[in-house]
């Protein structure tokens, strides 16, 4: 109350507040911050394994790659032995 009495609209007492509490608890604030973080991360990262998604990712990548190839295996007759090789390569 004697904050509002003091003439200060309650704006301004919320900002000197927030001001205080980050001067007296700031690095408590970034630790707590990077600990959220880290723990974002790891459960991100123990999901992806457990639906695979790291495995698809890869998976569609190699399919991407050897589709080009048969594209362009169609599209030039004449480089078909190369063609070939480079499929056998990725393979």
């Amino acid at each position: 109350m004697n904050l509002l009495l003091s003439g200060q609209t309650l704006d301004q007492i919320l900002i000197k507040m927030i001001t205080e509490l980050i001067k007296n608890n700031g690095l408590l604030i970034i630790l707590l911050f990077v600990v959220w973080l880290l723990i974002w991360l790891l459960i991100r990262e123990v999901k992806t394994w457990y639906w695979k998604i790291n495995d698809i990712i890869t998976l569609l990548k190699k399919i991407e790659k050897n589709t080009d190839l048969t594209l362009n295996v169609n599209n030039s007759k004449d480089n078909q032995p190369q063609v070939v090789e480079e499929i056998n390569k990725v393979s």
